[in-house]
């Protein structure tokens, strides 16, 4: 579907800038954004229009992006705020980090000659699901680190599934949502650490009248590392929460990924165990 000619057919071209903006922002970041290598977001985003051309990734950084006109991630084009994988020399999976809205939990670091490290815990999670573990090494004798859990909301922080807290990141309690927890370490072995868990995918919110995707919108947890010889292999970061709002919802071929981390493969030896996947995320749209 072309975003710009279903602008025009319906009623959604109307400027609410003439009546002091509303749930989709007022435009005052700049007028039509045309994301074709890679954008990183500093501070929430308010445009007239956004479109993501194929090859051309939106980092929101955790941070908001609306539109009064319409969104359109075409064929080929990416919106993120995912968590970052574990590496093979121990090196933890960052978290997708935290804007407006929340990021995910880190994943854990691996150690040598000792047990990994544990994924990052996250509290007021809409993502009800854990990191996954890593893999023991060093013959089975060097646990991996457990996977980082998450918490959801009480009762009295209200809910996210509805406005206006939806748009806002931030629960009745003052607590910001927050998205998926981290992936456990690998055990390690003498001299060797064990692989990093993956980091935890975080909350990706976009409003606009129409949202379109025929591309990627992506809160993925990070994939565990693989573990070197005799050591374990990274857990798989949890994924976290993407948010929609819009009147209308169409064009729907692309994905919406909220998957878990894949685990890290086990390293050589005896006894090595490979990282655990992480769980799925979720998402959620809110029409207006």
């Amino acid at each position: 579907m072309d975003a710009k000619q279903f602008i025009q057919d319906s009623r959604l071209h109307a400027d609410p800038r003439d009546v002091g903006g509303g749930a989709y922002g007022d435009g005052s970041t700049g007028d039509d954004l045309a994301v074709t290598g890679t954008t990183n977001l500093a501070a929430d985003a308010l445009y007239d229009s956004v479109t993501v051309y194929s090859g051309g990734i939106l980092d929101t950084k955790g941070f908001d992006l609306r539109a009064w006109k319409y969104i359109h991630v075409r064929s080929g084009g990416i919106v993120r705020n995912k968590g970052s994988a574990g590496l093979t020399d121990g090196t933890l999976g960052a978290a997708a980090p935290a804007g407006s809205f929340g990021g995910g939990g880190a994943g854990g670091a691996g150690q040598t000659d000792d047990v990994g490290l544990p994924g990052a815990n996250l509290d007021h999670s809409l993502a009800a699901g854990a990191g996954g573990a890593g893999g023991a090494g060093l013959g089975g004798t060097k646990a991996g680190g457990a996977g980082g859990t998450t918490t959801a909301p009480t009762a009295a922080d209200g809910t996210m599934r509805a406005a206006p807290m939806c748009s806002t990141g931030y629960l009745k309690s003052g607590s910001q949502l927050t998205g998926g927890a981290g992936g456990g370490a690998g055990g390690g072995t003498t001299a060797k650490k064990g692989a990093g868990g993956g980091g935890g995918g975080g909350v990706l919110h976009m409003a606009a009248p129409l949202i379109i995707n025929d591309g990627t919108v992506d809160v993925s947890g990070g994939a565990g590392g693989a573990g070197q010889a005799s050591c374990g292999g990274g857990g798989g970061g949890c994924g976290g929460t993407i948010i929609t709002q819009a009147d209308t919802l169409c064009g729907q071929t692309g994905t919406w990924n909220v998957a878990g981390g894949a685990g890290g493969a086990k390293g050589t030896g005896t006894g090595c165990v490979a990282g655990a996947v992480g769980s799925a995320g979720v998402r959620i749209h809110v029409p207006n």
